[in-house]
């Protein structure tokens, strides 16, 4: 909190020492620990920004006691073949878990590049988000109207 100097280096050094002293973050994969890292790094950063704006509302960031979830890069993790069951690699002993979705859900699941996959645990039990890298679809039909965006996010009809 008081460093404004450091920066995402920094925290990603931090989970090196934290490594060191507990054994529990040892047991992490290392895309793991830098996904945690991106992530208090990024709400540091939008603090920030809203400082330096002026915005600030709720205070410095509020760091959790107990995290619910995990959050894996490219590895630490497997899908089989079928998409009906993920495999954790990291020194926890979750090993296997099955995976119910529908066949669209599964369908885009083993379609497309999974860049990351977040597992957090709920009152009703564990869920996993996997983020895709998917190109946008728009639906709507093409009306040959131009519409421009000026750099204030303010939108400007043609003039007739």
């Amino acid at each position: 909190m008081n460093n404004k100097s450091e920066n995402k280096a920094v925290l990603y050094a931090y989970c090196q020492d934290l490594a060191k002293e507990f054994d529990f973050v040892r047991k992490l994969d290392p895309g793991a620990k830098q996904a945690s890292a991106e992530r208090a790094w990024a709400s540091i950063s939008w603090f920030h920004t809203d400082y330096r704006n002026n915005a600030v509302k709720k205070g410095y960031p509020q760091f959790k006691k107990s995290c619910r979830s995990v959050e894996y890069k490219l590895s630490g993790w497997k899908l089989s073949p079928d998409g009906m069951f993920i495999t954790f690699t990291d020194g926890f002993n979750a090993r296997t878990f099955a995976l119910y979705c529908n066949g669209e859900a599964r369908y885009h699941i083993l379609s497309f590049k999974i860049n990351r996959v977040r597992v957090i645990r709920r009152a009703d039990g564990y869920y996993a988000q996997f983020c895709l890298d998917v190109e946008p679809k728009e639906q709507g039909a093409y009306t040959g109207n131009v519409i421009g965006i000026d750099q204030e996010n303010r939108v400007s009809s043609p003039a007739l």
